[in-house]
């Protein structure tokens, strides 16, 4: 045997490589049973690594004696649109035979130590947590434990998590469902002491009931680093403006909910979230004053709206422009994604004006010169032209990712040309991926005062929406000019009838044909 091998982190480096993402496939999974077998060497370092992550409880009851547990399994085929999954689901019928000894459990215990991640089953096996409540021989049922993800469907099973809460949990995720679950909340923090990495749902429980026991749980974080919750109080907010180690925060607040931000009376010298990177909300209505308050160097912002009410207005994006400018760090902002999520109810004819987004909206955004990713994707679209591209592309020359999708069910106008898309090839020379909608019915002169074009090298894909086209092959060699290493090109054409729209979904495929 190599003499390496005889230094415990050699091997179990070893054993990472093979499965170096934490969760093996099938095969392998075999390699690792493979090594665990052959060479006492590797059986704990394979073990572990084979054990470390699970999904369920099933396979540490299998480890049992056959006579304790009966497990059924009952395959349910369903068919899923556009899905990779080709397997069936499985639902589990577990039973318990006989009483349980102490002498039972050696074979559990001999690889429940070994988990260091639990994902709880979505079925609830009521007999089984209430056995374990009942005769487990040791304290916690996964000792190991670091990273629970708890959720329950019932009142029943969901206090069984307290079986799971170890001292050396450091990232926890809990749906919460009823009312009563709320309590787990007031002694939380003391069973987990070290909590690094806290997601916090309440789909079953309104904000309003549920920011109280939430903020209080918060209150006694003290080395959080991700934080998703529904909402805090005040006094939470203020409590982890102070966090040093917070880089990461999801207020999931809903438009029915408004936030309590705190009056901001800092004292001299007193940084609010010194080390928050990433900020994401989930109305643009609360957004701006969230961002008074917090008035730090982000890093990245995104807002994901699932309003079950009206879009935001256009005022109300020009404020959370506006509440960015003011209140980011110009430099250290590097990604910027609004998501237009999804409304019930449909804006008429008469209040597109309301809704649409001028261009000139997004000069607020013009002053962050490090952005690498920007996804503006709003209700109706922002009306843009070749004047407002033409500054964008020059406020910033970083980018890579670019997306200002419109939304076809509206139709904008569309003021930018071709010659507004050379002007990405011109100032952009990382650009990698464009999504814009623009008029491709007229091509522009490939040479300009007898100088060639530029050549952007970078850019390798293209969504032009639905953007019009007549002639492709010009359109085709006016692209490939001007970004030689483009293949790909999407459109928002498929599945499309109009026969006013026909022409232009197969002329853009031609276009892709041609580069």
């Amino acid at each position: 045997m190599h003499p390496a091998l005889r230094i415990v982190e050699v091997v179990e480096m070893a054993c990472e490589q093979v499965a170096p993402d934490g969760l093996p496939d099938q095969p392998r999974r075999r390699d690792l049973s493979r090594l665990a077998i052959a060479s006492t060497t590797f059986l704990n370092p394979a073990l572990n690594v084979l054990w470390r992550h699970q999904d369920t409880l099933v396979n540490l009851l299998r480890t049992m004696p056959k006579d304790i547990w009966d497990i059924t399994e009952n395959y349910i085929d369903v068919d899923f649109d556009d899905s990779d999954d080709d397997g069936p689901l499985v639902d589990l019928d577990i039973a318990l035979l006989r009483a349980v000894t102490v002498a039972d459990w050696d074979r559990f215990l001999f690889y429940s130590h070994r988990i260091r991640s639990f994902n709880a089953d979505l079925q609830d096996f009521q007999e089984v947590y209430e056995t374990l409540s009942l005769r487990f021989p040791e304290g916690h049922v996964l000792p190991s434990l670091r990273k629970l993800d708890w959720h329950s469907t019932t009142v029943e099973s969901f206090h069984h998590v307290g079986l799971f809460l170890t001292l050396g949990i450091n990232d926890l995720g809990l749906d919460i469902n009823e009312i009563p679950e709320l309590s787990i909340f007031s002694t939380l923090a003391f069973k987990c002491p070290n909590l690094k990495n806290v997601s916090i749902s309440t789909p079953g429980v309104p904000t309003m009931v549920s920011v109280q026991a939430i903020s209080k749980f918060v209150c006694a974080l003290r080395h959080v680093e991700s934080l998703v919750v529904p909402d805090l109080t005040s006094a939470a907010l203020s409590h982890i403006a102070q966090l040093p180690a917070l880089r990461y925060l999801w207020l999931m607040c809903s438009d029915d909910h408004i936030p309590s931000i705190p009056s901001v009376h800092s004292p001299p010298g007193f940084l609010h979230f010194p080390a928050l990177a990433e900020l994401e909300c989930k109305t643009m209505d609360h957004a701006p004053a969230l961002l008074g308050f917090l008035k730090c160097s982000l890093v990245e912002f995104k807002l994901f709206s699932r309003s079950r009410h009206m879009p935001p207005t256009k005022e109300t994006t020009q404020k959370l422009y506006s509440a960015l400018a003011t209140h980011c760090s110009h430099s250290s902002l590097q990604k910027i994604s609004v998501d237009k999520g999804w409304y019930s109810v449909p804006i008429n004819a008469d209040e597109l004006d309301i809704y649409s987004v001028g261009g000139e909206s997004l000069r607020p955004l013009f002053c962050f010169r490090n952005l690498v990713t920007v996804s503006l994707e709003h209700t109706i679209g922002v009306e843009l032209d070749d004047a407002v591209v033409g500054n964008m592309a020059r406020a910033w020359p970083l980018l890579e990712s670019l997306s200002i999708p419109p939304d076809p069910a509206y139709r904008l106008s569309l003021r930018v040309t071709l010659e507004g898309v050379y002007a990405f090839a011109t100032h952009y020379p990382h650009l990698r991926l464009l999504k814009i909608a623009f008029d491709a019915t007229v091509v522009p002169k490939i040479k300009i005062d007898g100088r060639q074009r530029v050549c952007q090298h970078s850019l390798d894909q293209l969504h032009v929406a639905y953007s019009p086209i007549d002639k492709p092959r010009p359109v085709a060699k006016f692209l490939s000019t001007i970004f030689p290493h483009l293949h790909t090109i999407r459109t928002s054409y498929r599945g499309i009838s109009n026969p006013q729209l026909v022409p232009s979904a197969k002329g853009w495929l031609k276009v892709e044909e041609a580069l």
